[in-house]
């Protein structure tokens, strides 16, 4: 039997990326963290647009619950993934039209096992005359 040790390999040791402040910030981060309630924007945008004229009491409150209910959707949509294909520039939607032509061209070319047509031309070559 053999007792043959694999060679020791230098490793840097592992620091935490954040340091006990850090951590103690994260923590009182997400204590203090509540969940979007959408309900919430619902009922505030009904009463912004709704068919009630609104108090001129409650406007001022209303506003900022807005402001907050904007301030939030926006920081979401920042911390989110970037879309897949963002649109913008010029020919962006044909430009993307174009590569899922392409895909689907290269999907549904026949390969060398694909038996012949029977008789005339297949409706690609029909298309492309």
């Amino acid at each position: 039997m053999s007792t043959t040790v694999a060679p020791s390999r230098a490793v840097e040791r592992w620091t935490p990326p954040l340091d006990a402040d850090g951590l103690r910030n994260a923590l009182e981060r997400i204590r203090a963290w509540r969940p979007l309630d959408v309900e919430d924007v619902f009922d505030d945008l009904d009463a912004a647009i709704g068919d009630q004229p609104l108090p001129a009491a409650t406007t001022a409150e209303l506003i900022a619950r807005l402001r907050s209910h904007l301030k939030r959707l926006s920081d979401i949509a920042i911390a989110g993934p970037p879309p897949r294909r963002p649109p913008g520039g010029p020919g962006w939607y044909r430009q993307d039209r174009r590569a899922a032509h392409q895909r689907r061209r290269s999907i549904r070319a026949p390969s060398s096992t694909t038996p012949p047509t029977l008789g005339g031309p297949t409706r690609t070559e029909r298309v492309r005359q």
